[in-house]
């Protein structure tokens, strides 16, 4: 088989022993365009995506119907979403910093596995006890995977392609959330909802298995780790066979002494990693009440649950176009500028929301608006995550920065179900909503100043 000569001029620029290494980010740069592994490792990240979205969807999505299954008022889910949100970020924590130190490729696996087996096992929850302890193991599986997909597809690709296609990579998992949610209403609708958990939960076991047998570590890793024998064998995947067994890599980035965390708060990072924490805090929590708490707040104005989860589903549909359109409005416009353009906006699409009074297609028209916008905002956070910290704390600085989003998220839930529990009416909870991409929008703007004033004192900083 002749091999591309794209391939034969990236093989033949590896070193081969006997001069200087090659970075890794430099042979990276010449895989354009991208190689089938890069494409299939892509991919591979998307479907995990897809699946988390999924999952996260279809819980709330059969809420009710779970709530009366045990006996138990709708407030009572707020526990249940709550559990799943501190799973989620103890997953996001600790996976996030064992992928840094025990590989990207692994961790994904495990994560993938565990999530889709406690999401199996939610259908078969006894009591509501149960039910928070299945979902809080299902959290940290959930939990675990995004630092490592988000790392992996990032490693895989170009640094010229990394911050579009990261975002879009993000897409999936509205995409996901969309599935969810109107596979959900017909799933729940004609096969009651124990099959919905079968569906969403068999799809992530089948994926693992494939995952084990198709999915690379990335060269980074390989590199730092100096495991010549697999980055030979994976080299050869991306490359061709033709490669030298002498050859020498090294990793772009310097390499930096102490415990990943502690990089975040290293060369005047540290203000701009708190206020960027706080920007996951807050718009992560708004999130949260949209998948999780929307359907019910929508039952509070009198819609069926069937009309509910249409209507998520037109808010992941939405948020399918921010994502796909946040790399490339950031590349033009700028982090800062995009950034507050969809929070503000979508603080308005709220409060018209908490006007409509669950008509439909007036509810339906602002929910696509809110998905546009929120989740565009959100992906944009993540890929300036990924884009900007050297490569052995990219799972580190992701995983936190999520946890710490699935901690608003937590919050977010406890609030709402209380507001439930309370009996406040639709208006009030889904108006009183509307506060947090406010607020966001001003944490944009002092990000931005603790941006300039860190590139102000230091050659290496963050992206505004």
């Amino acid at each position: 088989m002749q091999i591309p000569l794209s391939e034969q001029r990236a093989a033949s620029e590896l070193p081969d022993g006997s001069g200087d290494s090659q970075g890794v980010d430099a042979l990276l740069d010449n895989c354009m365009p991208l190689r089938p592994l890069q494409k299939l490792t892509y991919a591979l990240c998307a479907l995990v995506a897809w699946l988390d979205g999924m999952d996260s969807q279809a819980v709330g999505v059969a809420g009710s119907a779970l709530a009366a299954h045990l006996g138990v008022g709708s407030g009572s889910l707020g526990a249940v979403f709550a559990a799943g949100q501190i799973g989620y970020m103890l997953g996001a924590f600790t996976l996030g910093l064992l992928a840094d130190r025990l590989g990207r490729r692994p961790m994904l696996v495990f994560s993938v596995l565990l999530f889709g087996a406690t999401t199996v096992a939610t259908s078969f929850a006894a009591n509501i006890e149960q039910l928070v302890g299945i979902r809080l193991i299902a959290g940290i599986g959930l939990g675990g995977a995004t630092p490592c997909f988000i790392t992996l597809a990032s490693e895989y690709l170009p640094r010229k392609m990394r911050r579009p296609l990261i975002t879009a990579l993000f897409a999936a998992y509205p995409l996901g959330g969309m599935a969810g949610g109107f596979l959900g209403s017909y799933v729940v609708g004609h096969f009651g909802w124990r099959m919905l958990f079968y569906v969403v939960g068999g799809m992530p076991l089948i994926l693992g298995v494939v995952l084990v047998f198709m999915l690379p570590e990335t060269l980074q890793y390989l590199t730092k780790r100096n495991d010549q024998q697999r980055l030979l064998a994976t080299l050869g995947r991306l490359l061709g066979p033709d490669v030298s067994p002498n050859v020498r890599l090294r990793v772009d980035s310097p390499s930096r002494q102490g415990p990943p965390l502690a990089t975040l708060f290293s060369d005047g990072r540290a203000v701009p990693t708190v206020i960027l924490w706080a920007l996951f805090f807050v718009v992560y929590g708004a999130l949260s009440t949209i998948f999780l708490w929307y359907p019910s707040l929508l039952g509070l104005a009198g819609v069926s649950a069937a009309n509910a989860a249409w209507m998520v589903g037109m808010e992941n549909f939405g948020g399918v176009f921010g994502m796909l359109a946040a790399g490339a409005l950031m590349v033009r416009f700028g982090n800062t500028r995009v950034l507050l353009a969809s929070l503000s906006g979508v603080s308005l699409a709220m409060l018209c929301f908490s006007a409509t009074d669950g008509a439909v297609y007036k509810a339906a028209a602002c929910m696509l608006l809110i998905g546009l916008l929120l989740d565009l905002a959100a992906s944009g956070i993540v890929a300036m995550c990924a884009s900007v910290f050297p490569t052995e704390v990219r799972s580190t600085v992701v995983g936190w920065g999520m946890g710490i989003g699935r901690f608003g998220q937590v919050s977010a839930s406890l609030i709402v179900g209380h507001q439930v529990s309370a009996r406040y009416g639709f208006e009030h909870i889904a108006s009183s909503l509307a506060i947090a991409p406010a607020v966001s929008a001003v944490l944009v703007v002092l990000l931005a100043l603790a941006t300039r004033n860190r590139r102000n004192g230091s050659e290496a900083g963050y992206a505004s």
